[in-house]
């Protein structure tokens, strides 16, 4: 049994993924920009955590994220979001009727989708400019097909 939502839930969360790999994708191109943004908060952090290793008189350790690691968590994420949107277009009513469809999915995707809804990349979505109404709005998506998937692949398993 479907949901009275469905396919709502289903294609605005469809939206709301292919809005975060298009964020992503963005965020690529600007890469250097980014890095050099970061670096203000980077050094605060390590001459904080400099003077907390010094005040504890502990070895200091700390590694902070170059271009490629921003780059390679920025790919990465974008494929996960790309796939399961794309995963979630492939479903037919009949597999979700069925039941089917809760093989395609996993804890996984509970776990990508809460992250996005509650509000992962949120400082690098507001520093490409965009609208913190349309952020919200998908965080809103990204919970509500969180929810719908879990209480699917609960009733399904």
């Amino acid at each position: 049994m479907l949901p009275s939502d469905y396919p709502g839930v289903i294609r605005d969360g469809i939206a709301a993924l292919n809005w975060a790999g298009a964020v992503l994708e963005r965020a690529l191109e600007r890469i250097p920009e980014w890095v050099a943004e970061q670096a203000p908060s980077n050094e605060k952090a390590l001459a904080d955590a400099k003077e907390k290793a010094k005040r504890e008189r502990t070895q200091l350790a700390a590694a902070l994220p170059n271009a490629a690691e921003w780059k390679r968590a920025f790919i990465d994420q974008r494929a996960e979001v790309t796939e399961l949107a794309t995963r979630l277009e492939r479903r037919t009513r009949a597999d979700w009727q069925s039941g089917d469809a809760a093989q395609y999915f996993s804890g996984l995707e509970l776990k990508i989708l809460e992250s996005w809804a509650h509000g992962a990349n949120e400082a690098l979505i507001a520093w490409l400019g965009e609208k913190p109404e349309l952020s919200q709005r998908r965080k809103m998506e990204f919970a509500s097909l969180r929810q719908w998937l879990r209480e699917y692949l609960d009733g399904n398993a």
